[in-house]
């Protein structure tokens, strides 16, 4: 996949015009797609954070390290938000470790 497409996959996700990935615009949810975008690039085709941060409107490298920080945590905290992401890219869902009893809770209350 290229980068001008995972960009488009994730703007089409979030229902947030393509072209607002590259714009200046801070409303809440423009800025969670950029930043999943921004993570998605370097997790998916592993550009360098520079890179991105020139894919997404000419964007200083340490905000690209801080988007892709932001959403990698929350990816590692909440388990329906990392299988979202994994299904938004294509991906098989995670493989939890069913013996492990906060995964066991959790797939509990998920009715899994």
């Amino acid at each position: 996949m290229r980068a001008d497409e995972l960009i488009t996959r994730v703007a089409a996700h979030y229902g947030v015009p393509r072209d607002v990935m590259r714009s200046a615009e801070r409303r809440k949810s423009y800025v969670h797609a950029r930043h999943v975008a921004a993570w998605a690039l370097r997790r998916t085709l592993e550009l360098s954070y520079a890179e991105i941060g020139q894919l997404l409107g000419d964007r200083d490298h340490s905000t690209m390290i801080y988007a892709c920080a932001k959403v990698e945590e929350r990816r590692r905290r909440d388990w329906e938000y990392a299988r979202e992401l994994d299904m938004m890219l294509g991906r098989p869902t995670l493989q939890l470790e069913r013996r492990d009893p906060a995964v066991s809770a959790w797939l509990k209350e998920c009715g899994l």
